[in-house]
């Protein structure tokens, strides 16, 4: 049916479709069915405007002027405007960002399981990751995999030098977090220096993905003097509590 004048009493359209293409479709009663389109540039002017049926989603006008449905959402998200759906020109998206936190966690008393090989690059060991919505973010075998998307990281990886027989030697080092899908290196830590102590080399940045993509953590540490023991860290076997060592935390913002 085509019209180019305002209808001001309801219309009910049962099991069917009305569609303009002559001119606007103006309603300024209460229209009553499950589709509308407009196929001309004229657009529909829609007042008090009510779809029924068995919609299943939110209608919505996406940029060909037709009245489409957005599937329901899940809870706690929002409808935000998204250009990259032009058949509803909004999306849904959760109010709060999805986060994860990884790290390499032992039993009290257990040091680190990784071996430091100085001048070489050291992939960290991690063990859990903990998040309470995240969908985008999976941990397997030391390598954390993100989806599509963007992503804040910030990493912590502590690295030091043993004081043994009343001697210490010093040692550099710094932390990056490497993509081991395209074989290049998304994030570099901050250069750090230890002397029988232990510093954490620090990683913050922002990562965006176009498909699946795998990421380790790995650690540098160079031995000066070429002598000496250094760690990637030290149990302190209190009671009750895991060992924690390095840690990832990762927040989807986009």
């Amino acid at each position: 049916m085509s019209y180019s004048t305002t209808y001001k009493d309801d219309i009910y359209v049962e099991k069917n479709t009305i569609t303009g293409t002559n001119g606007n479709l103006k309603l300024d009663g209460t229209l009553y069915t499950d589709t509308i389109s407009q196929a001309t540039t004229n657009g529909v002017l829609l007042n008090n405007f009510k779809l029924t049926g068995s919609l299943g989603g939110v209608p919505t006008i996406g940029s060909a002027n037709a009245v489409n449905v957005l599937a329901v959402g899940t809870n706690g998200q929002i409808l935000t405007a998204d250009s990259t759906n032009p058949t509803n020109g909004v999306s849904w998206k959760n109010l709060m960002p999805e986060v994860a936190v990884i790290y390499e966690t032992h039993t009290t008393g257990t040091a680190p399981s990784d071996t430091i090989v100085s001048g070489s690059w050291v992939t960290r060991t991690l063990t859990t990751l903990t998040s309470s919505n995240s969908t985008h973010i999976t941990l397997a075998s030391n390598t954390i995999t993100l989806a599509t998307g963007t992503y804040l990281i910030d990493g912590s990886c502590p690295a030091g030098s043993i004081i043994a027989a009343d001697k210490s030697y010093p040692i550099f080092h710094k932390a990056r977090l490497q993509n081991t899908t395209a074989v290049t290196t998304a994030l570099v830590g901050t250069a750090e220096y230890a002397n029988g102590t232990y510093t954490r080399s620090l990683i913050r940045g922002i990562v965006t993905t176009t498909a699946n993509t795998n990421f380790q953590l790995q650690h540098f540490v160079t031995l000066q003097g070429g002598t000496g023991t250094a760690s990637f860290g030290e149990a302190t076997s209190a009671a009750s509590t895991n060992e924690v060592y390095s840690t990832v935390t990762i927040t989807k913002i986009a």
